[in-house]
């Protein structure tokens, strides 16, 4: 995922809002021992050398020196020995008696806070007053929760509750590029930059001017934050997981949610409950999730992201009105556009606790989507503004551009205090990292360790794609490195592609599937535990489901295409694993827009256009015209990189429920089916090759079967996409085992209710899967 002009792409108080509260990382030094590290100043460093003017000179100088070195051999081990600061405390800790502010910034000569006083959201209030920023004395390289010689503070008496601020920092010595093609290159002209604060929990409007606010103001009535036993929704294994996918605009924004218009696209749309589609009375978003069995939902990004808006209003600065959110502005602040209020910067954190906390109170925890792999801009980001020269890569290969530099400790230090952040002061159950691959294996390693001192049970994943950035291979947090990264999850691409290809008719693949049935631990992918296949078929990136196999199968009757697309859902909540979907994926949501609202085109027409089909990504600028049968059944544009185009493509069109009610109803039953039996749910690859018999009739007949046994019941799931029916007699008997007396617990075959019995002959339809109860 990319920005959007990158990629053509348990009881406990709640923890103080404060960062101060992150001190408890101040164990990780980040030293690694086998750099060799000499005294970081010559001895004429002490406090009484100079006064602090000249020596906070003198340490600027030292720093940009060293950081020369670093950014120019690529090497920066040695420049955070000397120079980082882990206490945790960074940006504004605040007390009703004062509040402190600490900013890192070793290369800057001289740091001031500009005050706008309290100014609300009001992002052109005039500045009111100059606070001059201290550089910290005390070089401590084996202890870098005391090391303050690149920590500039300063502390404002009394309630400064909803003070604006930003940072005035100037580098009387120059600056060092880390732009990718101009690493080490030294600007030797001093520098003055103004910047909110990379720490901010709450901006004014527009992301800009940095907010001090107390803990009171920003918790809601009602609001906790639990863990461990008291958090109830987590589950103790990811195996358990059914997670939904779903974007906050998308799932609130179309009338047929239901909706209140004032919180359409708004958190607060996706905290209330009771909601019902006023075209068909069924029940919609946070009620029909549990009702559907999802337990997480995955939100896209929700931190504030700079392609749209704070008002959500389209502008000629700000086009759109739509986008994913991989474009971070500031890590630690709710979006802006999805607060029913821009005046005040409290209402998005307020706003978002209440979404967090309906959802728990609906027994389903929050996993939050996290872009720590780039920013939006590197040139105007916060980062780049109070250390240039420090936190981006030396190369930006991944395709998003900006790639930031994990394993530079000050920033690993910032991605651990942010996701602490979140888990304390607003109950988040989960992360899905964005492009993980671009991480270093120490940095997921120090995340998952931190976590699990808060609780075990909360989970980490992502996309473990092989990337071509400069992270060392052996670093590289791809799916190579699963069993060196125990705890985290990695997007199963083996299992999406292998599914998607088996119902599309590829038969060949169905000794690949076997493997995918069986958490992909066998050849198909290379993790360590189940829990590590983060399985799906279907994702905000790419075609869904439904409008994939139309472009394999454009001439599909619509109950052909209908059942390849349950057919994908099904094997994928059954397979070992933990299970990811995207909202609306059970009732076939597609991508085309109907724009021309043109009538279904000729057989001829058809052929036509299917001729130079080209089933891959497309560009949004290419604009081209495809053809897939979908509720439209017509000429449509094809929407499928939709991360910023238009609301019609994306929002969740609640009367699909209705359409294809009796899918939705297979899958919710198959979801609370998986959810009460553990045979379906392991946690150790040894469960399954010990509890697991797979028998294909052959590897190319599009025939699966496989039977799931814990000891104490006993499963026979049948999966048929041989091309036709598969018949049985009264009373067979399937491999060894009698089915004289049992009967369909599940099935997609609409002609196999739950209860038919098998004492009679009956069929299996094509492109369908059936449930048995064996014992």
């Amino acid at each position: 995922m990319v920005n959007q002009f990158k990629k053509i792409n348990r009881k406990i108080k709640i923890a103080a809002i404060s960062l101060l509260s992150l001190g408890l990382l101040g164990t990780f030094s980040g030293v690694q021992p086998h750099v060799p590290i000499a005294s970081p100043f010559p001895a004429e460093f002490s406090l009484g050398h100079a006064n602090a003017a000249t020596l906070s000179n003198t340490y600027a100088t030292a720093a940009n020196a060293d950081l020369k070195t670093a950014t120019t051999s690529n090497y920066f081990a040695p420049f955070d020995a000397k120079w980082a600061y882990t206490a945790g405390d960074l940006g504004a800790n605040y007390t009703t008696s004062g509040t402190t502010l600490k900013v890192w910034a070793p290369t800057a000569t001289s740091v001031k806070v500009i005050s706008y006083g309290k100014s609300g959201s009001n992002a052109t209030a005039p500045q009111v007053a100059t606070y001059t920023m201290t550089r910290g004395t005390v070089a401590n390289p084996s202890d870098l929760t005391k090391n303050t010689i690149g920590v500039w503070a300063v502390t404002m008496p009394g309630d400064q509750n909803g003070l604006v601020y930003t940072y005035q920092l100037t580098f009387g010595n120059g600056t060092i590029s880390d732009y990718a093609g101009n690493y080490g290159a030294v600007n030797g002209t001093s520098t003055t930059m103004t910047t909110q604060d990379p720490y901010s929990i709450a901006t004014v409007s527009g992301g800009l001017r940095s907010v001090v606010v107390s803990p009171a103001s920003v918790t809601p009535s009602g609001f906790a934050v639990k863990q461990g036993t008291e958090a109830t929704w987590r589950q103790a294994s990811s195996t358990q997981a059914v997670i939904d996918e779903i974007h906050i605009k998308n799932f609130t924004n179309s009338p047929t949610s239901g909706v209140t218009p004032a919180y359409s696209g708004k958190f607060l749309g996706v905290a209330q409950t009771g909601t019902t589609n006023p075209n068909t009375g069924l029940t919609t978003g946070l009620s029909y999730e549990k009702a559907l069995g999802v337990n997480y939902l995955q939100i896209l990004p929700m931190y504030d992201f700079a392609s749209i808006s704070d008002t959500g209003l389209a502008s000629p600065t700000f086009p759109s009105v739509y986008n994913w959110g991989y474009d971070p502005l500031n890590y630690n602040v709710p979006e802006g556009s999805y607060a029913t209020s821009v005046t005040n910067p409290n209402t998005r954190l307020n706003e978002m606790k209440t979404m967090v906390q309906a959802i728990h109170n609906q027994g389903m925890g929050v996993v939050m989507d996290v872009v720590y792999n780039h920013v939006y801009d590197q040139a105007t980001s916060s980062f780049e503004k109070t250390q240039p020269g420090y936190y981006f890569r030396r190369s930006s290969t991944t395709g998003c551009g900006n790639d930031t530099a994990t394993n530079h400790l000050m920033f690993r230090q910032f991605i651990l205090n942010s996701i602490k952040y979140y888990t304390l002061n607003y109950g988040i159950d989960g992360y899905r990292f964005d492009i993980m691959a671009s991480f270093d294996k120490d940095t997921m390693n120090a995340i998952r360790a931190m976590l699990n001192t808060i609780d075990p049970h909360i989970l980490t994943y992502g996309e473990g794609w092989y990337m071509g950035t400069d992270v060392p291979d052996d670093q590289k947090v791809d799916v190579s490195k699963a069993v060196q990264t125990p705890g985290i999850g990695y997007f199963n691409n083996g299992e999406r592609d292998t599914i998607q290809n088996f119902v599309a008719g590829d038969q060949n693949s169905s000794g690949l599937l076997l493997s995918a049935i069986r958490g992909s631990g066998d050849g198909l992918m290379q993790y360590g535990t189940p829990a590590q296949a983060v399985n799906y078929v279907e994702c905000h990136d790419g075609q869904t489901i439904s409008d994939l196999e139309w472009l394999y199968n454009p001439y599909d009757a619509q109950e052909t295409h209908e059942a390849r697309s349950e057919l994908a859902s099904a094997i994928n909540i059954l397979a070992a694993g933990t299970t990811v979907m995207q909202n609306g994926q059970e009732f076939n949501m597609s991508r085309y827009v109907n724009v021309s609202g043109n009538p279904a085109l000729a057989t001829i027409q058809q052929a036509k256009i299917e001729s130079n089909h080209d089933t891959g990504l497309k560009d949004i600028a290419d604009a081209q015209i495809e053809l897939a049968r979908n509720p439209y059944n017509g000429v449509v544009t094809l929407n499928n990189t939709k991360y910023f185009v238009g609301d019609e493509s994306s929002n969740t069109n609640w009367d699909l429920a209705s359409t294809y009610a009796a899918q939705v109803d297979f899958l919710r039953q198959l979801i609370h089916f998986k959810k009460a039996n553990p045979s379906f749910w392991p946690d150790d690859y040894s469960q399954i090759y010990n509890g697991t018999l797979i028998q294909p009739l052959r590897y190319d007949s599009g025939i699966v079967s496989y039977i799931m046994a814990n000891g104490v019941n006993k499963y026979l799931v049948i999966i048929n996409a041989s091309g036709g029916s598969l018949n049985f007699t009264a009373n067979d008997t399937y491999y060894d085992n009698s089915l004289a007396g049992k009967s369909i617990l599940l099935s997609s075959d609409s002609h196999l209710a739950s209860g038919t019995s098998l004492s009679q002959a009956w069929s299996l339809g094509n492109y369908s899967l059936a449930l048995i109860q064996l014992q």
